[in-house]
């Protein structure tokens, strides 16, 4: 998988654009491949989660939801 970084953020935790706040400007144009290998087939929730998993490990990406009004 590869784009830039808001997009493989949004993939990961299943959101819009819209949805995400903050961040550095670097994250809409920084390309980024994303390459791994796992034993067997993974559904897209699995993958979504070892996708988390690495935007966490690497990037130390924190992110919490809210409900605006």
């Amino acid at each position: 998988m590869e784009g830039p970084l808001r997009f493989l953020i949004r993939f990961a935790y299943s959101v819009q654009d819209y949805q995400l706040e903050g961040g550095p400007d670097w994250i809409k144009s920084a390309i980024y491949v994303v390459d791994g290998k796992t034993a067997g087939a993974h559904s897209p929730q699995e993958m979504r989660l070892m996708l988390r998993a690495a935007l966490e490990g690497r990037f130390a990406l924190k992110m919490h939801r809210e409900t605006k009004k």
